[in-house]
């Protein structure tokens, strides 16, 4: 069955509910820099994620949520207090997630790997953190902008 493609603006056609949203808020807690909590920004990563998996074809959301809920129950074996993963502190859950990086279990790794990838571009996408790392690009693209139509206007 095709989806829609979603249209900009619009609230995201996927969305994790229950579980599934414990485990994806766990990874994005335990992938992003310390602070994510203290700005408040879990929710709204979350919703990156949800609003990029928009964009992928059907199978690849539920196959995520699929991934996620095999993540929760390979803890009870591999991680470190046997419980799931949705539920480790947030010191077990870092633990967990960088030893992703490290294990032959293929599934832990590739479901962290990805979920990792777009939280921490939803953490650097974000207003706030942009704020605080002082990262404001449109006012360095306008003056280069400037400069380069001054310097080549010649050749245009």
């Amino acid at each position: 069955m095709r989806r829609p493609m979603p249209v900009p603006g619009e609230p995201p056609r996927v969305r994790y509910r229950g579980r599934a949203r414990a485990i994806l808020e766990q990874i994005v807690r335990a992938s992003c820099p310390p602070d994510v909590d203290e700005l408040r920004l879990t929710d709204e990563i979350v919703g990156y994620i949800e609003d990029a998996l928009s964009y992928a074809p059907a199978f690849m959301a539920r196959a995520l949520a699929l991934g996620l809920y095999t993540l929760d129950v390979l803890s009870l074996a591999d991680g470190p207090r046997r419980v799931p993963f949705s539920r480790l502190g947030i010191e077990d859950a870092r633990a967990y997630v960088e030893g992703a990086f490290h294990t032959r279990n293929l599934a832990r790794s590739a479901v962290i790997r990805q979920v990792r990838m777009l939280a921490l571009l939803g953490y650097y996408e974000s207003p706030t953190s942009k704020e605080r790392l002082g990262y404001a690009p449109d006012a360095w693209i306008e003056k280069s902008k400037a400069e380069r139509l001054r310097r080549h206007a010649d050749d245009l």
